[in-house]
């Protein structure tokens, strides 16, 4: 463990402890090309934190396999910061990771953040993640920001979660966001207890190549409570490539360049949840807009299945628009509502 009153610079040609790595500065933190190869991993400054950027690929066998990434100002990361957490079959696992800053986030070659729980792992609490970022936003230049867990023929009680808060404007190559219960092999799917959720705050606007959220939940998944996907953009939401927005259990990517929000819960079964919140303030644009619930071929929704768009400003669509809930042998224990609303439709 480091502590620093003031400012810390850590330069190492590599760090390497078996459980955890824990350093606090008081002031601003700074991190070379230093690989540190920990289970669990703990950087806060309560200023500044720039790094040259790690990537990091940890199995839990021996200590929680959490990480936390934190500043009170602002974080620079001047490559790519690529973090990776699995269980080990450790009981005592709880496979958080956090990134914090009150200021801004800058990743010019990529966020990438994945929690793996797959395989016959029993998770009790965890397996969340969570980017904040303050009013100077979230910045990458390439690969974009990619947040994945993954629980192909596993269990969590409780967590699961992926959560992206930005107070100010958000700018990435690609944005995607994946709650994995399936991962489309021959392995059984996994069980969620309570979580599974995606939220996602912009306190500005959205520009991306490309969004896609998905929860893909197929042949087999159960969630008892959650897989709800919640997307607010207090600003305009642009996308400039492929973009897809999409709770899914038969995931389906979007091509020629659009904005899809998709229950797909073919064979998965929801007990309570599967609802699309999405409210943007401002204009939406992109070539698809298509939103719809499918929960077909033995799809089981107890209650949920509803969608409401709110788009405060323009729906703009250059190829189409499309709204719609599919239940082709699938049931469904409550009355799904579609609502949708715009400032105008083009």
């Amino acid at each position: 463990n480091l502590f620093a009153e003031r400012d810390m610079t850590i330069s190492s040609s590599a760090i390497t402890t078996p459980f955890q790595f824990y350093a606090v500065a008081g002031n601003n933190m700074h991190l070379g090309a230093t690989p540190i190869q920990a289970q669990s991993l703990t950087l806060v400054a309560f200023n500044n934190l720039d790094w040259n950027g790690e990537t990091s690929d940890e199995t839990s066998t021996d200590s929680d396999g959490s990480v936390l990434i934190a500043a009170n100002n602002n974080i620079d990361i001047a490559d790519a910061l690529n973090i990776t957490r699995r269980n080990g079959g450790n009981s005592d696992s709880v496979l958080d990771i956090e990134v914090n800053a009150g200021g801004h986030v800058v990743v010019p070659n990529g966020l990438s953040l994945t929690v793996d729980n797959s395989m016959g792992n029993t998770l009790d609490n965890g397996a969340n993640i969570s980017v904040t970022a303050g009013s100077g936003g979230l910045t990458t230049q390439t690969g974009g920001v990619n947040l994945t867990l993954q629980n192909t023929d596993s269990s969590i009680t409780t967590g699961g979660n992926i959560t992206l808060n930005v107070a100010g404007n958000g700018s990435t190559q690609t944005l995607a966001l994946l709650l994995q219960n399936f991962d489309e092999s021959a392995n059984p799917a996994g069980h969620i207890g309570t979580g599974e959720n995606i939220l996602v705050n912009i306190g500005g606007n959205l520009t991306a190549d490309s969004v896609d959220a998905a929860i893909n939940n197929r042949a087999g998944g159960t969630i008892d409570s959650g897989g709800n996907l919640t997307f607010n953009v207090n600003g305009a939401l642009t996308t400039t490539g492929d973009a897809g927005f999409v709770i899914s259990t038969r995931y389906e990517s979007v091509s020629n360049g659009g904005w899809t929000a998709q229950i797909a819960n073919d064979g998965g079964s929801i007990d309570t949840g599967g609802n699309i919140d999405a409210t943007i303030t401002g204009n939406v644009t992109g070539n698809v807009v298509s939103v719809f619930t499918s929960n077909r071929d033995g799809g089981h929704i107890g209650d949920g299945g509803n969608i409401t768009f709110h788009v405060g400003g323009d729906l703009t669509a250059a190829n189409y628009a499309y709204f719609a809930f599919l239940n082709n042998a699938g049931t469904i224990g409550s009355n799904p509502v579609i609502d949708i609303s715009a400032h105008s439709f083009t």
